[in-house]
């Protein structure tokens, strides 16, 4: 019996890493097929200052999307951030300056990791709720990093983004 409760446990787990991987590969490729590349842009400019300014030594691309309701960041060691296009400049300066606090905290790795604990211990309930206060303090820990380098005026700016974006996820109660 405890040979079968492993062989379980291991079908499961190997399923789940399935599950996961192609869905990663979908979201990747839907991400991609509907952006298009920013390369000589002033946000270009914008974001290679501020990681310069953060001593983030990683080269991260920029994307924009018309099909994304919120900007985030993909890849651990090539990040790339996706941009939603439909924001204003000055928005879409403090949503790098968002991003770019995470690849300086290393979330997206951090994410990688929850992940495959997620996988190996899919039939604890705590590991679902760990992660949830986990992603949300990385969230936070973002946003209260970027208000502190901002003058009153971009914060009240940064505040009025958050709330407009965690409407269009219906994330409003969460933030």
């Amino acid at each position: 019996t405890k040979t079968g409760i492993v062989i379980l446990w291991l079908l499961l787990t190997c399923a789940i890493c399935a599950y996961h991987l192609f869905v990663y590969r979908e979201s990747k490729s839907f991400a991609f097929s509907s952006a298009e590349t920013l390369q000589s842009d002033p946000l270009c400019s914008f974001l290679k200052d501020q990681a310069k300014a953060m001593k983030i030594k990683r080269e991260i691309k920029l994307y924009q999307s018309n099909s994304m309701v919120s900007a985030y960041t993909m890849g651990t060691f090539h990040p790339v951030i996706i941009l939603p296009a439909d924001r204003i400049e000055a928005e879409k300066k403090l949503v790098i300056l968002h991003e770019l606090r995470h690849i300086k905290n290393h979330d997206t790795f951090i994410n990688f990791l929850c992940l495959i604990c997620k996988e190996i211990y899919w039939f604890n309930p705590f590991i679902y709720v760990l992660d949830s206060f986990l992603k949300q303090t990385m969230e936070l820990a973002c946003d209260q990093s970027v208000t502190e380098q901002l003058n009153q005026d971009s914060r009240f700016l940064y505040a009025h983004l958050i709330i407009t974006m965690s409407r269009k996820q219906n994330l409003s109660g969460k933030y």
